[in-house]
């Protein structure tokens, strides 16, 4: 009765350690399919780099228009249509070279560019070709230097403001459909230099604020790229302890197998030595 009931003891144990088994290789297999899962997700989130944001773009390039030019001046002289005392010019003297015109002082050369330019307009537009003195010239020289060298100084405006000035206003002065507006009588003022610049400082600031916001967008994308960059490494660090528990707990289970592989050899031999007919003869 004994010799039965430890059989079945041992029967039991060992359907019970073969079940066991046969689930720690279940365990094991899902845990080596962890472990690759966990190494590949750590390899990605290792490798993040960041991606470069779309270089900040340059502001539309924009010019001060000759047809805006025109309308504003229209639109001015019929906020003035009730005050039509127009200035004549005087009897016909002779333009004087800008060489006499006055001393050599700074933006003297670009104020007499842009008289030049105000005369020739002055002589294609009028019938009476006016002509001043010396020293009306000079004054009037003067003046438009002054002007110029009071705007270069203001915000928005610059060097670069007073060559595109002399650029614009010239060729408008020289346009045909000006000169026909001033014949017609439908303008008696020209202020070109006013237009000018309200709408040479109105670009620069429009560009400026486009280039900062350009400038502010790239820092932005910059920096959630490098936030996400050091999440990802983050990540990455924690599928790393992940794969290194999966690891160990696969070494852990295979390990059990063969202590128990061991167990189990050693339980037949023992069993083989008990079973020799030897043992039998000797007791």
């Amino acid at each position: 009765m004994e010799h039965e009931l430890r059989g079945a003891v041992e029967h039991a144990a060992t359907w019970y350690l073969k079940y066991f088994k046969g689930l720690v290789v279940v365990v094991m297999t899902l845990v080596l399919f962890a472990l690759v899962a966990f190494m590949v997700l750590a390899a990605i989130n290792f490798t993040q780099e960041p991606v470069p944001p779309t270089p900040a773009k340059l502001a539309p390039e924009r010019k001060v228009d000759f047809s805006e030019f025109v309308k504003y001046m229209l639109e001015r002289e019929q906020q003035k249509k009730n005050d039509d005392d127009r200035q004549k010019r005087d009897k016909d003297i002779q333009f004087v070279p800008s060489s006499s015109a006055a001393p050599a002082v700074k933006y003297l050369e670009q104020a007499t560019q842009f008289y030049r330019c105000t005369e020739e307009f002055g002589k294609k537009s009028s019938d009476e070709v006016a002509v001043v003195s010396v020293e009306e010239a000079n004054k009037r020289i003067e003046g438009y230097r002054q002007t110029i060298e009071s705007s270069v100084g203001k915000p928005f405006l610059g060097e670069a403001w007073l060559v595109d000035f002399l650029q614009f206003s010239c060729a408008a002065l020289r346009n045909p459909e000006l000169i026909a507006l001033k014949k017609d009588r439908k303008l008696t003022s020209l202020p070109v230099f006013i237009f000018h610049t309200s709408v040479y400082a109105a670009i620069q600031r429009d560009k400026e604020q486009f280039e900062n916001s350009e400038k502010q967008r790239v820092e932005l994308e910059t920096g959630a790229e490098e936030i996400r960059v050091s999440l990802a490494k983050a990540r990455g660090v924690f599928f790393a302890m992940l794969a290194g528990g999966a690891f160990s707990t696969l070494f852990a289970l295979a390990l059990f197998l063969i202590l128990s592989r061991i167990e189990s050899n050693l339980a037949d031999m023992a069993q083989s030595l008990r079973d020799w007919p030897g043992n039998r003869l000797l007791s």
